[in-house]
Order: C-alpha cells, then structure tokens, then sequence
C-alpha cells in the first residue's frame, strides 16, 4: 500500500515538473519570435513608422497629409528626456496663470498627443457650449437618415427666448429646415434655434449619445443648457476633429458653420489659423472651445468665471502662449528625430 502510495507521489511530482517546463519553453519561444519580428525594425535604433492622417489646411479645407516617417524610438525618449529647457520654461509660465476659477486644456491632435490640462473634472455652468453637442450630435444622426436635415419645424411660445441670436428678429411664423436651424445654432449661437432643435430631439437621447464617449454634464443640470467641465468640452472637440476627418459632404457644411462661428472668437484675435469653435456666455461665465487647425492642429479648451474681469485678456494670454508652446514642441521633436537618424 505504501509502495502505491509513493509511486502515485512520485507520478505527480513528475507531471508538474513536465508541465512547468512546456510553459516555460512556450513563453522563450514566444519571446524569441517577438525579438526577431523586432530586430527588423530596431537593428538600426531609429524604427521608421509610416504614419498617415488628416488635417485641417490653412485654408480650412481638409486635407491628406503626404506620408510621413518619424521614428518610434526617438520619439518616447523625446517625449520624456529632449525638451529644451526654454520649452519647460513656457509650460511653467501658463501653468501660472491657471487659477481656481478657470479650466483650461491643451491637447495635440495628431501622432503623440502632447497636453496640459487644469481643473478639468470641475463643473461649470455650461452656457451655450452644449450647442456644440447639439449640432454635432444632429448631423451625425443626419449621416444615417439623409432626409432628416430637409424636415422643417415650427417655432410654438416655448421656444420664445431672448439672450444671442437673430431668430428672435426674424419671420417666426414660417418654417425652419433642421439645416437651417443648426446653421444659426452654431454660427450665431441662437437660443431659438437652440430651444427648436432641443425640443425636436430627445434632449436624454443626446445625453446617452455624449454619455456613451464619457462626458459628464451634457444636459445634465438645473436649466435647459446644464453644466459643463472641461473634459467635456474636450470630449466634444474630439468628436468633431473625428468627424471632419471623414470628409464626408455633411461634416464639411457642419465644419464651415463652425469655421464662421469664429467670427466671435477671442482665441482667434491672437492666433492666425482656421479655427473651429463654440463660445459660451452668461454672467459670471465665458467659455471658448476650439479646434486650432493648420499643420499640428489641437485642441483648446478655456473654461472660466471671469466676464467682466478680464476673461478677454486672459484668454488672448493663454492662447497666445499655448499656441507659441505647440509651435516650439514640433519644431524641438522633428529637430530631435531628424538628428538622430542623420547619426
């Protein structure tokens, strides 16, 4: 009976040896395929990676990016060992000017993505900037459903608003086309337009949409516009960036509303760029959201509860600088990654 017992011990001992040593030879096989699939790339140390993507031209219009080659490697050790002294400089010195009653984010839109963000998580009130949802979010609809831009609505006394717009000067006893309708929502930032269209689409329906890409406040709040942070906003301009980059007809009319409504901007009396945007105005509060477009288009989100005091000033401040440090951040990293592979 003993000698059953040892034999079985002896049995099982031998199975977990065999079966420890499989999975160790599976896991040094696996790492040696992975190292030859890699030496191709890195014999050199530079790892050349095509990279493709659309941006928004100085005109405005979309445009294809010819291939361009960086190198996967020299970008990491960039991105965290490589920026100039001065560039560190330049973020301190916007860094210093983030207070607790503003929100601000800067966020790069192709390849590595550089970004500074402040108070991002902190609600505001949102004021008109949950147009921008409301737009984005119709003509999306309007991909799938083709004729649903030609459907005409009529205005009825709950719509009645006062505050910005030019609906409220116009004919209100004739119908409204959708398209109509988003045009004045976004370029002249209409609360008609607005209370028509958010009457016409289930505001909880536009709620999930954003809720589903993880903002937090859309139409979330105590009035019809709700609350706002600036992780929203920069939800928002993410979606529309990804929008515009389809080129399709419907987010290239959608694209121009945006580009007219920076007709109003403040970010664009001191940045000399295509720039699609949205601003929010109630007092205490004044937003700007914006897509900065050109070669290394990003994002820019100012959030704040200065109008009155100085939100002009501050803003133009911010912008000016923010876009100074994306300019220099570009010019350092192909600086960078251009030596390296003449080495």
């Amino acid at each position: 009976m003993r000698k059953k017992r040892a034999k079985k011990r002896k049995f099982k001992i031998i199975r977990h040896i065999f079966i420890i040593f499989f999975l160790l030879g599976v896991f040094l096989l696996g790492g040696y395929i992975n190292f030859q699939r890699n030496k191709q790339f890195y014999a050199d140390g530079s790892a050349p990676v095509s990279v493709a993507h659309v941006l928004l031209s100085e005109t405005g219009e979309h445009e294809e990016e010819p291939e361009i080659f960086y190198c996967a490697r020299c970008e990491d050790e960039f991105l965290y060992q490589y920026l100039s002294e001065d560039f560190l400089n330049k973020e301190r010195e916007i860094r210093r000017l983030f207070g607790y009653d503003v929100s601000v984010i800067y966020k790069g839109l192709t390849q590595d993505n550089i970004s500074l963000a402040h108070n991002e998580t902190t609600a505001f009130y949102g004021a008109s900037i949950v147009k921008m949802a409301l737009g984005i979010y119709i003509y999306q609809r309007a991909e799938r459903y083709p004729d649903l831009l030609d459907r005409e609505l009529m205005f009825t006394e709950s719509n009645q608003a006062g505050g910005s717009g030019v609906m409220k000067e116009m004919d209100l006893t004739r119908p409204y086309s959708i398209r109509e309708l988003v045009k004045y929502l976004i370029e002249e930032s209409d609360n008609i337009a607005f209370f028509m269209l958010r009457d016409e689409f289930n505001y909880e329906d536009v709620r999930r949409y954003w809720q589903n890409l993880n903002t937090t406040y859309t139409f979330v709040g105590w009035d019809r516009f709700g609350q706002l942070n600036g992780n929203d906003a920069r939800i928002y301009s993410e979606e529309l960036y990804r929008y515009l980059s389809t080129g399709t007809p419907l987010s290239s009319e959608l694209g121009e509303y945006f580009l007219n409504a920076a007709k109003d901007s403040i970010i664009q009396t001191v940045i000399d760029k295509p720039i699609y945007f949205k601003y929010g105005e109630t007092e205490p509060h004044y937003h700007e959201v914006a897509i900065v477009g050109g070669e290394h288009p990003y994002i820019l989100v100012i959030l704040t509860n200065l109008l009155g005091y100085g939100h002009d000033s501050y803003i133009m401040d911010v912008a000016a600088r923010v876009d100074e440090l994306n300019t220099q951040y570009w010019k350092e990293r192909t600086d960078f990654c251009n030596d390296n592979h003449r080495q």
